[in-house]
């Protein structure tokens, strides 16, 4: 008589068991007591009399599932048959599926944990992925805190972020919080970075898109109308001591300087009124334009920015000063550090204009900036007539320092405000408040007197002219 198989038995999955695997193989145990062969229907599904046959007719005692849904249950059983035809229906087993994963933990940051001498522009970047493969979003946490609790960025979906302004020589701190789609949050380590140090005069070496520059020591100067002669606006004079040293352009900032940046940037170039561009100093630009250029040329060199977004002078760490010291990236010189250089610094010897008693020697002004040396009075349509206009830098004897064009050719934008002077003894000076910014040097353009290193003149720091330039200075750290 042929007997039945033996009930399947030692189900894997065991029943009742939990947190599996959403991909997995079955496995059962099942012999015939007459030695038969057997084969298997393998029912499967959520219903707890599974009905749906997944497999028919297998000879082997596994079966694999695989894409399982999460946290779910599953129903399964096997019918074995012999060959001779009997039939013996096992129980039925369950299991659960293992319930939603967390994000994996946020992993291989850039800048690397605990990286040093990074730019003051940074791009965090991390790696991290999901076990289930759902959906990831992030929170940023970033600052100077060892335990990072401003959040910078809710909910987004890319796994980089830029950081900006960042202040030197400075330990950041930041972490990233991955959540899925289904609630799930993993908190991931917090790394460190720093940022480089201020640069010293060893170890900043300007590139090749930087002006070329002049050394200007500190010392101190009689500033103002030292001869008797001057306008109301150049008394009373006053003594001026520097206590640091600085650097200032060796020529005007010209127009294949200034248009590189306009390339670089998408900038509109200011008009040459088709004079010749190429180096011939910069003109048309608003005292805007000149610090947009200075602080574009310190992101360029990797220091930090002389200028924010309202004028005002920063420091080292991007906070508001008015102490020149202070200021390590590119900026205008200030007005009185443009009087003392265009003196001759502390090697002057007294000259009435930059490098010379002689105006001619060292300045192009409305006389001499044409085809022909005029005479008579100043008269614009004679000066168009002979060809008047902006000349190339570099063209007339520098002064004692071996800069070029303080006087004449274009006026030159400083950095502060324009307002009255005093006779008291001043260090440092920088005037941070007014209406009108100052411009030094007089112009191809102007009388020869108004290229006196005593003369003043202002502006609105958005007027334009084509006798307006400007030149760059820098503070040596």
């Amino acid at each position: 008589i042929n007997r039945a198989p033996n009930q399947p038995s030692t189900p894997d999955p065991y029943n009742y068991s939990t947190n599996n695997e959403t991909d997995l193989t079955l496995s059962w145990e099942c012999s015939d007591p007459d030695g038969d062969a057997l084969t298997y229907d393998v029912y499967f599904g959520t219903n707890s009399n599974p009905t749906t046959r997944v497999s028919a007719g297998q000879t082997g005692n596994t079966h694999n599932r695989s894409n399982l849904s999460i946290g779910t249950t599953y129903y399964w059983k096997v019918v074995a048959k012999d060959v001779k035809g009997a039939i013996t229906e096992g129980p039925v087993w369950r299991f659960t599926t293992q319930g939603n994963r967390a994000p994996n933990t946020p992993s291989n940051p850039s800048p690397s944990n605990n990286a040093t001498n990074q730019p003051l522009t940074v791009t965090l970047n991390w790696e991290c992925s999901d076990p289930d493969g759902d959906a990831i979003t992030y929170d940023v946490y970033f600052g100077t805190n060892s335990n990072p609790t401003t959040k910078v960025s809710s909910n987004q979906t890319s796994r980089t972020l830029s950081r900006s302004n960042l202040l030197l020589g400075t330990h950041y701190y930041w972490k990233i919080v991955a959540k899925d789609s289904k609630g799930a949050t993993t908190y991931g380590l917090t790394w460190r970075f720093t940022t480089q140090n201020a640069p010293t005069t060893s170890s900043y070496t300007p590139s090749s898109i930087v002006p070329p520059m002049v050394l200007v020591e500190k010392g101190s100067f009689t500033m103002g109308d030292t001869w008797g002669d001057g306008a109301s606006d150049e008394k009373p004079t006053h003594w001026v001591t520097f206590t640091y040293n600085f650097y200032i352009g060796k020529y005007e900032t010209t127009f294949d300087e200034y248009d590189a940046f306009c390339n670089a940037t998408g900038r509109s170039k200011p008009d040459d009124f088709d004079w010749g561009r190429g180096k011939r100093p910069v003109i048309n630009v608003t005292w805007w334009d000149a610090i947009d250029y200075c602080n574009w040329l310190s992101e360029k060199e990797k220091l930090p920015k002389a200028y924010d977004s309202n004028g005002n002078l920063l420091d080292k760490d991007g906070r508001i000063t008015t102490d020149l010291s202070e200021v390590l990236g590119y900026r205008l010189p200030a007005e009185a550090e443009w009087e003392y250089a265009a003196r001759g610094g502390n090697k002057s010897k007294g000259y009435k204009y930059s490098g010379s008693d002689n105006v001619d020697d060292i300045a192009w002004y409305w006389q001499n900036s044409g085809d022909k040396y005029l005479t008579g009075d100043w008269d614009l349509d004679t000066m168009m007539k002979n060809n008047c206009k902006t000349q190339e830098v570099g063209k007339k004897t520098p002064n004692e320092l071996g800069i070029y064009d303080l006087s004449g050719n274009v006026w030159e934008w400083c950095s502060d405000w324009y307002g009255g002077y005093s006779s008291s003894a001043q260090t440092n000076p920088y005037k941070n408040s007014g209406s009108n910014r100052v411009f030094r040097g007089g112009s191809w353009y102007y009388f020869a007197t108004d290229a006196r290193v005593a003369f003043r003149y202002s502006s609105s720091p958005s007027s334009t002219y084509r006798s307006l330039g400007f030149r760059i200075a820098r503070t040596v750290p």
